[in-house]
């Protein structure tokens, strides 16, 4: 039986992302031309960025330099510009912008892009998967113990002060598993973002990736659940469980 989530009207959450870096000993150059012919009927927009190495040596007093490009990561945009893949020879991530569908659809696209990229570039190690929410809120920073079971508490004597703040925490759920919890205030807005990332697996079939996605998908949307308060609940709209 699928569980039942909360439902918001006017969620906080802008960007949603799933990432997936993976062991490649000679990563092949090819990928993503690949990947973009298989997946620009959803993703037809593209923009590439190429990264280069720089290597200086002195020869004879004289200083010799080289720069060689190392990898290019492009970005393939869907028409609605909501829906966006980067992929690079070893890398992968799938990104939902707001208005989030919902992780049922979420996940579905994410599984077809990563089936999609394991059969073309044969990579089925991975250094690191991850699932990040991104989340703006329009909350006085200074008021957070309002909204919030998890904020930085601030003196009164320096409320009046305050300019920025930035927190970061990390919880470890087994050996591969950890949960990591970064907020970042400023100009008025708080930006709460959660990350449950796996590292260091061997070779990992689809399935289990999926087991892996929805596993951190329950740890984040549980957390956010513990996180916010009533006061906060009511802002965002609160309508039932779906």
């Amino acid at each position: 039986m699928e569980k039942r989530e909360n439902q918001y009207r006017n969620p906080p959450l802008q960007e949603v992302i799933a990432e997936f870096q993976f062991w490649a000993g000679r990563p092949d150059p090819t990928v993503p031309g690949m990947m973009y012919e298989k997946v620009k009927g959803r993703y037809p927009g593209k923009k590439i960025a190429t990264a280069f190495s720089i290597h200086m040596d002195v020869v004879e007093g004289k200083i010799h330099q080289e720069i060689e490009p190392v990898f290019y990561r492009a970005r393939f945009i869907s028409k609605d510009g909501k829906a966006i893949l980067q992929v690079a020879p070893d890398y992968l991530s799938i990104h939902r912008l707001s208005p989030y569908p919902s992780w049922k659809v979420f996940r579905e696209e994410v599984g077809e892009s990563l089936e999609t990229f394991v059969a073309i570039s044969e990579l089925n190690r991975y250094k690191q998967i991850s699932l990040r929410y991104i989340n703006i809120l329009d909350f006085p920073p200074t008021e957070l113990e309002k909204y919030l079971t998890y904020y930085l508490k601030i003196p009164n004597f320096l409320r009046k002060k305050f300019r920025d703040s930035a927190v970061l925490s990390s919880f470890a759920f087994s050996d591969k598993g950890s949960l990591r919890i970064h907020t970042f205030s400023q100009q008025g807005k708080t930006f709460l973002t959660f990350e449950y990332f796996y590292r260091n697996l061997d070779e990992v079939s689809l399935e289990e990736v999926k087991r892996m996605l929805d596993e951190a998908h329950d740890i984040i949307k549980g957390t956010f659940e513990s996180i916010i308060t009533d006061k906060a609940r009511k802002i965002f709209e609160q309508e039932g469980k779906i």
